[in-house]
């Protein structure tokens, strides 16, 4: 089995998926008011740049874990602090054992409902009031359709169980981001104010990218085929391209060191913004056998979409009342009190200057009437918003170099073990979308991997089951036996 190959497949990928499983709008209702509970939010440094961190106010409601915090006690998981423990009478164990039965029943139940759903995958699983699509929706289909189709059907709100692995990566991503943002705690008690913050996110990254001309984790949204599509980028960065020599020969854009030693915005050159996407694997710097196949096919369509995302948005085209609207906020609900109290203290710009000196939580008391407090609602968040989109992106889009850079880093050192830059040639990455379109939209049934990549199949968690690994192996079978049939006829 090809070690670079497999080996990326299991990816932490970015803190994507973790703030989209996490996030305010998931598979249920979004209108019901969370309990008050506490998420992150950057608060600044003399050194560090601050950013909000979205996290939901309550974990995904299941069976076990009713979602109350950011970090629950989760019932159930605590260990026997006595093995003795008192013996139930009879009837009470019957009936214990009796409930566990019916329960698996209705488990293997809705397995079979779920599995003669004839509706498209997009309207089972990511149309309203179900979640948006995110970049891995559109891509975890590269490496195998099959695989992600069985994971939306046979797995708990259709997401993987972490493995070490994905674990090591996501403690990268967050040493990173560290580097760049300091977090805080910020209490949320309605959805709107954890969209609130989410904006905040993308408002302090934007100011980021223009001090330090760096930024990390940077949300995005756009549209695919009209459907609302988020992500998060790992990194952008500004660099400096040299205008053309006498020979009329442009400097080609190239990609420097993170956190090079001059930060400032006054470098010659032609200032242009390039996005990395950072991804962690168990090689060890200088060691080759970076992956290649179908796993660069998924990362060249990952970057495929954020770049033209960032570029939607950079050039103004990404309607925020839309996205309001498919996440079920209310553009026009005031945010709480404690919410903006919390969030003044790290962007105090949220009070008019002409408002009277007091403390920052007398100020915020008064928020739902006084006209001095600004940034109240989603949709007044709006001018901010596009105001340091147009800040961040004097040019649109223009600014933004049409490549990307993979970096590769060793998960659990985090050291750099190799990089890649690509192309985002349009013409060769959209058919490989639009095919994957198709199946999102029931046209055609998810396709499980060719036989020249089936060493997949041997790290899959769904390999006993699959129907297209049992037709493959029959076919393996015929061709063998054709050859053999072939050779004993000459």
């Amino acid at each position: 089995m090809p070690e670079n190959d497999s080996d990326f497949d299991e990816f932490d990928i970015s803190v994507e998926d973790e703030a989209l499983f996490h996030s305010l709008t998931n598979q249920f209702d979004h209108n019901v008011s969370p309990p008050s509970a506490e998420v992150e939010v950057g608060v600044a440094s003399p050194t560090l740049f601050s950013k909000a961190i979205i996290s939901s106010p309550r974990e995904a409601p299941g069976p076990s874990n009713p979602g109350t915090s950011l970090v629950p006690s989760r019932p159930g998981t605590e260990k026997e602090d006595n093995p003795e423990r008192e013996r139930k009478p009879n009837n009470v164990a019957r009936a214990e054992e009796r409930n566990r039965s019916e329960e698996t029943t209705e488990e293997e139940a809705d397995r079979l409902a779920m599995a003669k759903d004839s509706r498209p995958p997009i309207e089972r699983f990511r149309t309203k009031p179900k979640k948006t699509l995110s970049v891995s929706d559109l891509t975890s289909g590269q490496w195998c359709e099959l695989q992600y189709e069985y994971t939306l059907t046979q797995l708990p709100f259709g997401r993987r169980v972490k493995t070490k692995a994905m674990k090591g990566g996501t403690k990268v991503h967050e040493k990173l981001e560290r580097q760049v943002h300091m977090p805080v705690k910020v209490t949320v008690t309605k959805h709107e104010d954890g969209f609130g913050l989410r904006l905040w996110n993308i408002v302090q990254g934007l100011r980021t990218l223009r001090e330090i001309n760096l930024t990390r984790e940077l949300e995005v949204w756009g549209l695919v085929d009209g459907n609302i599509v988020n992500g998060v980028i790992d990194h952008l960065q500004v660099d400096y391209v040299e205008p053309k020599d006498a020979g009329g020969d442009a400097a080609q854009p190239h990609i420097t060191q993170h956190f090079s030693s001059s930060q400032s915005t006054t470098k010659g050159g032609e200032r242009r913004i390039l996005l990395t996407d950072v991804k962690t694997t168990r090689l060890k710097p200088f060691g080759k056998g970076l992956p290649g196949g179908s796993a660069l096919v998924q990362n060249r369509l990952q970057l495929y979409l954020y770049y033209n995302f960032i570029c939607d948005m950079a050039d103004g085209n990404l309607d925020l009342l839309d996205i309001f609207q498919r996440y079920s906020m209310d553009p026009d609900a005031v945010f709480s009190d404690a919410y903006l109290a919390q969030v003044a203290e790290v962007h105090p710009e949220i009070f008019d200057e002409m408002m009277p000196d007091s403390s920052v939580a007398s100020k915020a008391a008064s928020s739902a009437t006084d006209s001095h407090v600004k940034y109240r609602t989603l949709r007044e968040m709006i001018p901010l918003y596009q105001d340091e989109m147009r800040k961040a992106f004097p040019r649109g889009s223009r600014d933004i170099v049409p490549q990307a850079t993979i970096e590769y880093r060793n998960r659990g050192s985090g050291e750099i073990v190799g990089a890649r830059t690509l192309d985002l040639d349009s013409a060769e990455i959209q058919p490989h979308l639009d095919k994957y379109m198709e199946w999102w939209y029931g046209k055609r049934p998810a396709e499980g991997v060719p036989i020249e990549e089936a060493y997949k199949c041997g790290i899959c968690d769904f390999a006993e089951s699959c129907t297209w690994r049992e037709s493959m192996d029959q076919e393996i079978l015929a061709r063998a036996r054709a050859k053999l049939e072939a050779k004993m006829a000459q």
